[in-house]
């Protein structure tokens, strides 16, 4: 299959390996970030703790999400296309997409329970520049349950990538 869509194993295998290499380098740099906030904060310089402080400040949480958010639908007719061929395509690419598959599950989830235990700093302007995209077109205020139309959304598009990727094999005919 991944002949004929022309791509040869070479790049495929050069791919993975990106892709591999950055989810190490990220999640490295998660596990020193949690592990300073949280185990070493107090150990810490002040003026390492300020700089940390200041760094935390200005990430872009908002245009990270939104990527996410926009890119959805798409990824997850990718990965469920990747479930769907199994490991006739390599093992390398059916972990990726089950891979995928998880990170798209969790995503609603966590950004659910993220929003339900900050309920009530959705209106700071603070929160809203960082995070904002979460719920951006939604009158959330004074609304506990508006809070949810971004699981929802995200799980009506996966809803719909299942549906494209997997309906044949309830066809009859």
């Amino acid at each position: 299959m991944v002949e004929k869509a022309g791509i040869d194993k070479k790049n495929m295998l050069r791919s993975v390996i990106i892709l591999v290499v950055g989810l190490v380098v990220v999640l490295t740099l998660l596990a020193f970030v949690l592990g300073v906030k949280f185990c070493f904060w107090n150990k810490l310089h002040p003026k390492i703790r300020a700089a940390f402080t200041w760094c935390q400040s200005k990430l872009m949480f908002s245009s990270i999400f939104r990527a996410i958010l926009i890119s959805y639908l798409s990824t997850a007719i990718s990965a469920c296309y990747g479930l769907q061929a199994g490991l006739s395509n390599g093992t390398t690419n059916f972990l990726v997409s089950l891979t995928t598959m998880v990170c798209l599950i969790a995503f609603p989830a966590f950004s659910q329970l993220f929003l339900a235990k900050r309920q009530e700093k959705v209106a700071d302007k603070a929160f809203k520049l960082k995070y904002g995209t979460l719920y951006s077109g939604v009158e959330v205020y004074g609304k506990p349950e508006s809070l949810s139309f971004t699981t929802l959304f995200c799980v009506r598009r996966l809803m719909f990538a299942f549906t494209v990727v997997f309906i044949h094999a309830f066809l009859v005919g």
